[in-house]
C-alpha cells in the first residue's frame, strides 16, 4: 500500500535517491526550525490549556443562556472534542480523562468567559493582544493533536495504511467542530455543517495530516519535531494574519476549488445559490398569493 504513494510512478531507488537529497537539501534548516518550534513550548501547558479554553469559550457567549450545561458542553466539544474523538477510534481514553487538571481549567476558563461578574473577563479578553495570543495558543495546540494522532495512528496500524493516519490527523484539528455542528443541528438550527461542506477547520486539518504523514512517514524527508514545527507555523501564521486584518484569509481555499474543478463535483455554496436563484424566479404558491392579499 505505501507503494501507492512512494514509488507508484517512479521505481523504488529513484524515490529513495529523491527523498535522501530532499533530506539533504533540507537537513541545514532543521536547528533553525527546530528553535522556531522550541519557542512554541516556552509557554507551559496549563496556561496554553487556558488561553485555549477562553477562545472556544468565547464563541458560546449569549448562547444558551437559558440551559448553560449545554452551552457548558457544547464549548468543551469545541475546544476538546478532536481529540477525544480521535481517542474514541483508537479505543483509548481521551487526555481529558487521563489529567483532572485538564477539565478543571477548562471549567474555571468558560466560567470566567461566560459568567464572571462585570463581564470583566471578556473585556480582557477582547483587545487583540489578548484576543490573538488566546487564538495563537488554541493554533499550536490544533498542530500537536493532528500530529499525535497521526504518529499514534500509524504506530497501531499495518505498515503502508493510509485512510487511518489521515482521518485520525484530520479529525484531531476538526472534530470539535462536527461534534458541536451535531448538537446544534439537531437542536434546530439549519446551516451547513462542516462535514457536508468542509471549510478551514477541515482543509487545515486535512493538509497539516497530509504533509505530516508524507514527510516523516512515507518518505520519509523531516524529523517529526521539525515537521510539527512547520505544522504549528503554518497555523500560527494563519491565526496571526486573520487576527490582525480581519479577514477569514482561509489559504486552503484554492486547494477546495481545484478539488470542485477537477472532479466535476458542484460546490455546496453554488449548488445553495441556484437553488435561491431559482426559487426566486419560480411563480408564487397558493398560499404565498393569500399572504400578499
Amino acid at each position: 500500500m505505501a507503494s501507492l504513494f512512494t514509488g507508484s510512478f517512479l521505481h523504488p531507488n529513484t524515490t529513495a535517491e529523491l527523498a535522501a537529497q530532499a533530506r539533504q537539501l533540507l537537513e541545514p534548516y532543521h536547528d533553525g526550525i527546530r528553535k522556531v518550534g522550541r519557542s512554541y513550548s516556552m509557554v507551559p501547558l496549563p496556561y496554553m490549556l487556558a488561553m485555549h479554553s477562553l477562545f472556544v469559550s468565547s464563541f458560546f457567549r449569549g448562547a444558551f443562556n437559558q440551559y448553560w450545561l449545554i452551552g457548558y458542553w457544547m464549548a468543551f466539544c469545541a475546544g476538546f472534542g478532536g481529540g477525544t474523538l480521535s481517542s474514541l477510534f483508537l479505543a483509548e481514553l481521551p487526555v481529558w480523562l487521563q489529567y483532572d487538571f485538564i477539565l478543571v481549567i477548562f471549567s474555571v476558563c468558560w466560567y470566567l468567559m461566560i459568567y464572571c461578574p462585570g463581564d470583566l473577563v471578556f473585556k480582557l479578553y477582547n483587545n487583540l493582544p489578548a484576543r490573538a495570543a488566546c487564538r495563537v495558543a488554541s493554533s499550536v495546540l490544533k498542530a500537536h493533536t493532528i500530529a499525535a494522532g497521526v504518529t499514534h495512528a500509524v504506530k497501531v496500524c499495518a505498515p503502508g495504511v493510509v485512510v487511518s493516519p489521515l482521518l485520525l490527523g484530520t479529525l484531531g484539528g476538526c472534530g470539535g467542530v462536527y461534534l458541536t455542528d451535531i448538537v446544534l443541528y439537531n437542536m434546530g438550527l439549519r446551516k451547513p455543517m462542516e462535514f457536508s461542506y468542509p471549510t478551514w477547520n477541515t482543509w487545515s486539518s486535512f493538509v497539516i495530516a497530509f504533509l505530516y504523514l508524507s514527510t516523516v512517514h512515507w518518505l520519509p524527508i523531516l524529523p517529526q519535531d521539525v515537521a510539527e514545527a512547520l505544522g504549528i507555523t503554518f497555523l500560527v501564521a494563519q491565526a496571526l494574519a486573520s487576527e490582525f486584518t480581519g479577514l477569514p484569509l482561509d489559504c486552503t481555499a484554492p486547494i477546495d476549488y481545484v478539488f470542485h474543478v477537477v472532479t466535476g463535483i458542484p460546490r455546496p455554496a453554488d449548488v445553495l445559490k441556484g437553488a435561491e436563484k431559482s426559487a426566486a424566479k419560480a411563480p408564487p404558491t397558493v398560499g404565498q398569493k393569500k399572504k400578499a392579499m
